[in-house]
């Protein structure tokens, strides 16, 4: 992690799926998309939400909505820009603590689906992820 960032705090804020069976087996293209939506900084505590979307792309009425409530606290006081440019920087800064756990879940939900387990990456894409 970030040596400028201190412990994460994070919970579930909000799950919402549906699955439609899909009328054969075979591959299901799947697009995930990661956004983190900063709520509020306060001084030296980012709170922001990291959200995971799965659709999946043959199935237009099955998808995965996942979203987690966190906050993470820095050494010093930070703007919005230098918590975007850290997070763009250091994949481990949030993936240990959120997209980890995310990923359990969404494998967990997922194991119970007509679709069968889904294991999603518990890193996010660096290069891809939204961030407003």
């Amino acid at each position: 992690m970030n040596k400028q960032f201190q412990g994460i705090k994070t919970h579930l804020n909000n799950i919402n799926f549906n699955f439609e069976k899909p009328e054969k087996n075979g591959y299901i293209d799947i697009e995930i998309i990661d956004k983190i939506k900063i709520i509020e900084i306060n001084n030296d505590i980012v709170d922001f939400n990291v959200i995971r979307d799965l659709k999946f792309k043959s199935l237009v009425n099955s998808y995965i909505h996942v979203v987690f409530e966190s906050s993470i606290k820095s050494t010093e006081i930070i703007t919005k820009e230098e918590f975007i440019e850290a997070v763009k920087k250091d994949v481990s800064m949030i993936s240990g603590a959120v997209f980890t756990k995310i990923s359990l879940l969404i494998a967990n939900v997922t194991n119970m689906s007509p679709l069968g387990t889904i294991i999603t990456p518990p890193v996010y894409n660096m290069k891809e992820i939204e961030i407003e």
